[in-house]
C-alpha cells in the first residue's frame, strides 16, 4: 500500500512544479528526486535536487554493461 507524504517540508517549499523524476544521484541504491519548477511570472525553469533520507529500506540494483 502506498501513502503519499504531502507534508514533507522540502517538497512543500517547491511551488509550481512542472516535472518530477527519480534518479540515484549519489549512486547508493536509493532513488533521489529531481524536480523542475517554474518561477512565478517568468519563463525560466529551476532544477531542485532532493536527497531521499525519508526511507532507507527500499533499494534497487543498477546493472551496467559494455
Amino acid at each position: 500500500m502506498f501513502h503519499i507524504h504531502w507534508d514533507q517540508t522540502d517538497l512543500a517549499g517547491i511551488q509550481k512544479a512542472v516535472v518530477a523524476t527519480f534518479f540515484d544521484i549519489y549512486e547508493d541504491g536509493i532513488l533521489d528526486m529531481l524536480i523542475l519548477s517554474q518561477a512565478e511570472g517568468k519563463d525560466d525553469l529551476m532544477i531542485h535536487a532532493l536527497k531521499n533520507n525519508f526511507e532507507a529500506d527500499a533499494y534497487f540494483v543498477k546493472v551496467m554493461g559494455k
